[in-house]
């Protein structure tokens, strides 16, 4: 319940990076879904992503997304990347039954 009070503002409540505040926001958020690249990371990548913040080089450095590091205990961090990554799996279930007819829609997100 990390991710509700914290990361879904930009990460959107599916992890889909359409938080409310995500159109104010230049890089937008990933679709963490969608992104097969950066999901395909080790744990501890995403953890030192969470902790320490991600900063992009653009005409100086500017930090895109904060570090939690001094807000969340290693517990907390560790806590929404499991959900961040329930939140994969439950969106590319609901795409796949979406693709194959079914309707289905996967799990639901509570």
């Amino acid at each position: 319940v990390v991710y509700e009070r914290y990361c879904h503002y930009c990460h959107g409540r599916e992890g889909r990076g359409d938080g409310r505040v995500s159109m104010a926001i230049s890089p937008r958020p990933p679709d963490f879904v969608e992104d097969t690249e950066r999901m395909s990371r080790s744990d501890e990548e995403l953890l030192r992503s969470i902790t320490y913040g991600i900063a992009r080089k653009a005409g100086g450095e500017q930090l895109v997304m904060p570090r939690w590091k001094e807000i969340l205990s290693e517990k907390e961090r560790r806590d929404v990347l499991a959900y961040v990554r329930r939140l994969v799996a439950e969106g590319r279930e609901k795409a796949k039954a979406g693709a194959d007819g079914s309707g289905q829609g996967g799990a639901k997100t509570e």
